[in-house]
């Protein structure tokens, strides 16, 4: 049944125009659904370890929460906002 869904999938994103060059898996995707909801600050940590199956947090916090320069920027904005700078 996996392979497929993979292969269903695959077909979609060549229907779409989407390159499917680099190795496409399933894996793949939960990477990127997961860092993507962690990375968009307004889905909290335990909630994603719930959606995603992981028995533990720390998990969740070390694979798919990225430390970029977007997040840094996201929270200095957010205590731009709370000292009334934002406006």
């Amino acid at each position: 049944m996996l392979n497929g869904v993979l292969r269903n999938f695959k077909a979609r994103c060549i229907r779409a125009g989407i390159k499917t060059d680099l190795k496409l898996n399933l894996h793949g995707l939960r990477k990127s659904w997961a860092t993507n909801l962690a990375n968009s600050g307004k889905v909290p940590m335990h909630t994603l370890q719930e959606l995603g199956g992981w028995a533990k947090i720390q998990t969740c916090e070390e694979f798919y929460l990225q430390n970029g320069d977007a997040n840094k920027e996201r929270a200095c904005d957010v205590l731009d906002e709370l000292a009334g700078g934002g406006e």
